[in-house]
């Protein structure tokens, strides 16, 4: 069994501050998962996976309480300054309730497993959602590229919405929507389509 990459993997890459962190805007961001300021404005907000940050910054300007989770301790101590606390993915079902979780570009270097640990974790207040992105092939055509430098080392996780469907229906959440898959070109390399799912 291909288990995910691990903690000392993120450890390394966010003390480098190397490409594999995200450098996804705000923007860019709200036009992914087509939500606008207003759902984290006076909103207490959990921010799965923070990247090199980029979005942690804005989200801390509009939300009331600013919660951030990540795999990496080097990832949280750049934002403990912004964030009321930090949490790591291991600690996660230790965060207080929230009205909008938000993770992105996490689940696709998840296992099923670990996938389903994090959804379970979230806790949301009354009302609450949690907004996550999903990645699959496109057409479910994987190159031998592919096969080679991601599946195998356990660094890329791709899944079919149905997939992701059935992951939500054996969790404590339930589904709300699926977004339309948008296609996502890594020419010679693997085509993919990334999608966005709404629990609460």
């Amino acid at each position: 069994m291909i288990k995910s990459i691990d903690k000392d993997f993120w450890e390394g890459h966010h003390q480098q501050n190397s490409n594999w962190l995200t450098g996804t805007g705000f923007e860019s961001l709200l036009a992914q998962f087509k939500i606008t300021k207003d759902n984290f404005t006076n909103k207490k907000v959990l921010e799965i996976g923070v990247g090199k940050a980029s979005c942690s910054k804005e989200i801390a300007k509009l939300a009331s309480e600013f919660y951030c989770c990540d795999i990496s301790k080097i990832a949280l101590d750049k934002v403990k300054d912004i964030a009321t606390q930090t949490f790591l993915t291991t600690d996660i079902s230790q965060a207080p309730a929230v009205d909008l979780a938000i993770c992105h570009l996490v689940f696709v270097h998840c296992t099923d497993e670990e996938m389903l640990r994090i959804i379970n974790g979230v806790t949301l207040s009354d009302g609450g959602r949690f907004m996550f992105h999903c990645s699959g092939l496109k057409n479910d055509i994987l190159t031998d590229r592919a096969k080679k430098d991601l599946v195998d080392d356990g660094s890329h996780f791709f899944r079919s919405v149905s997939a992701v469907k059935d992951i939500v229906a054996q969790s404590n959440k339930q589904l709300v929507k699926v977004s339309d898959p948008v296609d996502i070109l890594h020419a010679g390399w693997f085509d993919h389509q990334w999608y966005y799912v709404t629990v609460q």
